[in-house]
């Protein structure tokens, strides 16, 4: 019609008066980001992901960030397809011992692994796994949209994320630890996003999409595992647990023994925590420890030489009895404990640790060989004060002492605040 006006030299609204009529757009058009034009529903659904390759601002793509319903919607049902193909595959009798197995399997985390486990790292005569031989045929049960997830998640792998900064409600920047140069990649998971913080570290399952990772039955915590960095740790783990000294072989064995890892994790964060209690009952007094159960084979000695700032946590929980002491159950306050957390770290800074060769953090702030020490120190402490701000509704952050001490290469925007528990607990009510 624009067309036609601008030939004639009449004007639009002189065309629509002398009875031309202007083109009516057909009902159940999509625009097109990519193709930059309308389409049907038909030819929307039959060429995303395959023909057309979907913008992650496309509203019609449910691999676009923001689209988690939608897409948690597919990737259920294309994980159950899935088992019913592994379950079609290994025949009636393994069928049956497998479902037996998986119900009496608690953990989400232990149960995906076990059915990924059999799906990703069981091979047939001709080396391929279930899913590559499902692949191999055409996987022609399987719609577009499940076929473009099913292309994606033969890239699962196991993972070990670092969450930099929470981005919004359903997304989170990360990097993976797991990676030789490690870059920064959009995790979209809802339930990561509204419970971690910064340098939060998770051993877990993720695949690749378009447009971001997407994390997979569940993650087991990576908390304190040792002084040195979260990958350093894991390293040491995997070969305590006799597993492969090369990069490059290190991701298979880790997909074969996940839950062992996962276990050596717990097992190492049990101890070293116990450690810590016990050094600081010493200082408090106190005797009345209750030991920590956890098997002590799935532990590397070198993990426990020195708990992360052992004798600075004790020095700092004997001062804090002394000051709670002082002050009566009924003056304890949010804003106090606030207002305690910061006067800690204004002295922090210029407070000498035998983890950084008895330097304060401010000197080691430039010395170029305590500086990578410091850093991993300073995520621990970003880490326990996000976990507050999650947990408690705390309105404290790190970000003002990082800046001052220069470590610009871990500075990230304080995640949301959480709520306070008694305040949940009356929402609930």
């Amino acid at each position: 019609m624009a067309q036609l006006c601008k030939t004639t030299g009449i004007s639009l609204v002189s065309a629509l008066g002398k009875g031309m009529k202007a083109p009516v757009k057909p009902k159940g058009l999509r625009p097109c980001p990519e193709l930059q034009r309308d389409l049907t529903p038909q030819e929307c659904g039959a060429g995303r992901g395959t023909t057309i390759a979907c913008t992650a601002e496309c509203s019609f793509n449910p691999m676009a960030l923001g689209h988690e319903t939608e897409f948690a919607r597919i990737e259920t049902r294309l994980l159950e397809k899935m088992q019913e193909r592994l379950f079609d595959d290994i025949g009636y009798e393994a069928s049956h011992a497998l479902k037996t197995e998986l119900e009496e399997i608690e953990d989400e985390l232990a149960a995906h692994t076990r059915v990924t486990q059999e799906l990703l790292y069981k091979y047939d005569t001709k080396g391929r796994n279930v899913l590559e031989t499902w692949q191999a045929e055409g996987a022609k049960d399987l719609n577009n949209d499940e076929r473009n997830f099913f292309r994606c998640y033969l890239t699962l792998r196991p993972a070990l994320l670092e969450v930099q900064e929470i981005v919004d409600e359903q997304t989170v920047r990360v990097i993976d630890l797991l990676e030789s140069e490690p870059k920064p990649r959009l995790l979209m998971d809802s339930t990561c996003a509204q419970e971690n913080g910064r340098f939060t570290t998770l051993f877990t399952w993720v695949y690749d999409t378009p447009h971001f990772l997407r994390l997979r039955g569940g993650a087991c915590l990576m908390d304190d595992c040792g002084d040195d960095t979260q990958a350093a740790n894991l390293r040491v783990i995997i070969q305590h647990l006799g597993g492969p000294a090369h990069r490059t072989d290190i991701t298979p064995w880790l997909g074969e023994h996940f839950m062992k890892v996962c276990d050596s994790i717990g097992a190492v964060q049990t101890t070293r925590w116990e450690q810590l209690m016990q050094m600081g009952e010493a200082e408090l007094g106190m005797d009345d420890q209750v030991p920590f159960e956890y098997d002590t084979e799935l532990v590397p000695p070198s993990l426990l030489e020195r708990p992360f700032q052992a004798n600075a946590v004790a020095e700092t929980e004997a001062e804090a009895s002394d000051e709670d002491e002082l002050l009566e159950e009924e003056e304890y306050s949010v804003e106090l404990e606030i207002a305690e957390t910061n006067k800690f770290y204004q002295e922090f800074v210029d407070r000498p640790l035998e983890l950084l060769a008895n330097q304060t953090p401010r000197a080691a702030a430039a010395d170029i060989a305590l500086r990578p020490v410091l850093i991993e120190l300073m995520k621990k402490h970003v880490r326990g004060i996000d976990k507050m701000r999650r947990e408690q509704g705390l309105d404290i952050d790190l970000n003002g002492l990082l800046k001052e001490l220069g470590l610009h290469e871990i500075l990230f925007p304080a995640p949301p605040l959480g709520i306070e528990e008694e305040d949940a607990m009356m929402e609930d009510e």
